[in-house]
């Protein structure tokens, strides 16, 4: 048989109410079943207080007398003295005994089983809470960064603006050279507030680890060129990333491009694969 039957019988055997055969077969089954032996162990340790809180019955005080009188078969002994009558005490039948013996199991296991409900459910809403606290700070994360990145695009315009509306700008038109005689760059340049590149196009595509890296050509005969800032297409051959020069250009008569390992370099390590000469005003 399955363990389903013997479950139901732990309480009726707990409590004296199954017949031979049921009881036979419950206790071979209780020698392979600890799930029944445990519940069996709980409901005796309930019936064994309820039975201990049964209020005790006095005897009469004549018992005994009677009692070995009736096993010699001889007659009592008269008492002169009028025997009390005994007190009077209610005993509850065994069958009402069983009855609450069995309702007070009955209502231990349906609280467990309550209590067991009740935790199962708390455990599952505080899960859905913690779950909903992750994703709200999973979503302020991600508002956080894309405010940052705002924050980021907009300074970057309003730097490209205040460059193009200087008063001193000028574009540098930068044309390949050699076998990249198609590629070129646009360049506006400010000597009172900076420089930016603004769109690029035809140039090669990089390996890992290197970088183009803008110059400016200070005027004189054996000027060192001056890191202008490092930059990265995209597909399109739009500027995706320009990082600005150390210091603002006060003079240059060209820039120049070149293609340098990623970080940049103080001096070109290459040829230079752009150039542009700036326009006398």
């Amino acid at each position: 048989m399955t363990h389903a039957p013997f479950e139901e019988s732990v309480g009726a055997y707990a409590l004296g109410a199954l017949d031979a055969d049921e009881q036979r077969a419950f206790e071979a089954h209780l020698e392979s079943c600890p799930k029944c032996a445990a519940d069996l162990a709980d409901l005796r340790r309930v019936t064994t207080g309820l039975a201990m809180a049964a209020d005790a019955v006095a005897p009469p005080d004549d018992l005994r007398a009677r009692t070995i009188a009736r096993a010699t078969n001889q007659p009592q002994a008269r008492r002169e003295t009028p025997v009390p009558a005994p007190p009077v005490s209610i005993v509850r039948p065994a069958r009402q005994r069983t009855s609450f013996a069995w309702l007070a199991a009955a209502a231990a296991l349906a609280v467990a089983v309550g209590l067991g409900i009740y935790t199962l459910m708390l455990r599952s809403e505080l899960q859905d809470v913690h779950q909903l606290a992750e994703n709200a700070t999973g979503q302020a994360n991600h508002l956080r960064a894309d405010l940052v990145a705002a924050r980021q695009d907009a300074a970057r315009t309003a730097h490209v603006l205040s460059i193009i509306g200087a008063p001193d700008v000028v574009r540098v038109d930068l044309k390949g050279q050699g076998d990249l005689a198609t590629a070129f760059a646009n360049v506006y340049w400010s000597a009172t507030r900076g420089l930016v590149m603004m769109t690029a196009g035809n140039l090669p595509t990089l390996p890992n680890g290197r970088v183009f890296e803008l110059w400016a050509v200070p005027p004189g005969a054996g000027a060192q060129p001056l890191a202008a800032g490092l930059f990265a297409v995209d597909a399109s051959g739009t500027v995706a990333t320009m990082a600005p020069p150390p210091a603002v250009i006060q003079a240059a008569d060209a820039f120049a491009i070149t293609i340098e390992p990623a970080g940049g370099s103080p001096q070109a390590t290459t040829p230079i694969i752009l150039v542009g000469k700036v326009k006398k005003t």
